[in-house]
């Protein structure tokens, strides 16, 4: 399970050190892409493994094409997606198309999200973790009562 967040320079190059703790269940070919839940604010990118990319990509496969919708949704997912390989000191290549539409350069902020790991731009997720810091429940909205339902 990815978990935890780290902040990570990255390169001229546009590489970013993958942190070791998440580099074994990342594997050795990474999918990168933007993180589905910002494909309209553009404001996050998304790495995976091939096995959690394959469970994705067969949901995304499933919604119908009968909408303009759905196949701009599809358009969009596809054509901010590369695969790429851990380098031999366990770096990734951030594409600059990706780097652009995420706002990344110098610096960039980690979230273990379980199966895969969301990389922001410090501006990006100082601008949506300022939302919850100051209320720690502007989120809740039933979310947690969701997530809870069934622990007793």
């Amino acid at each position: 399970m990815l978990l935890g967040s780290f902040t990570h320079t990255v390169d001229k190059k546009g590489r970013v050190f993958l942190p070791a703790k998440w580099r074994g269940e990342l594997g050795e070919i990474v999918i990168l892409s933007q993180a589905l839940t910002d494909i309209r604010r553009g404001v996050a990118l998304e790495v995976m493994s091939m096995d959690a990319y394959v469970r994705r990509k067969q949901k995304l496969i499933n919604v119908p094409d009968g909408n303009t919708s759905a196949v701009d949704l599809k358009r969009m997912v596809m054509y901010t997606t590369s695969d790429c390989e851990v380098d031999g000191q366990g770096r990734i290549l951030i594409p600059i198309t990706l780097r652009e539409l995420a706002k990344i350069e110098g610096e960039v902020v980690m979230i273990g999200m379980y199966d895969s790991v969301e990389l922001w731009s410090p501006a990006n997720w100082g601008a949506f973790y300022g939302k919850y810091k100051d209320d720690p429940y502007a989120w809740e909205s039933g979310i947690a009562a969701m997530v809870h339902s069934g622990d007793e």
